[in-house]
């Protein structure tokens, strides 16, 4: 999961600066896309910014948080 979680986070960063295949105009939406992006704020103080460490632990949360999400879809359908 680890592996997962940092392969996802070196895309999400690579998007958030513009040189992925989703940069620029078509910027990526996803949740964790967004935390990368949050995070990378100018806006929040150095002290308050989550390590790379905290972000790529998100991963999982944001798995299983889509997963039940669509199986609870799947089951009011």
């Amino acid at each position: 999961m680890e592996r997962i979680g940092r392969e996802l986070f070196e895309q999400s960063k690579m998007t958030s600066r513009g040189t992925g295949e989703k940069g620029g105009a078509h910027a990526a939406r996803d949740l964790l896309s967004l935390l990368v992006k949050a995070n990378q704020s100018e806006h929040i103080p150095s002290h308050q910014k989550m390590s790379e460490t905290e972000v790529i632990s998100q991963v999982p949360t944001f798995i299983t948080a889509g997963h039940e999400t669509s199986r609870y879809v799947k089951l009011r359908a």
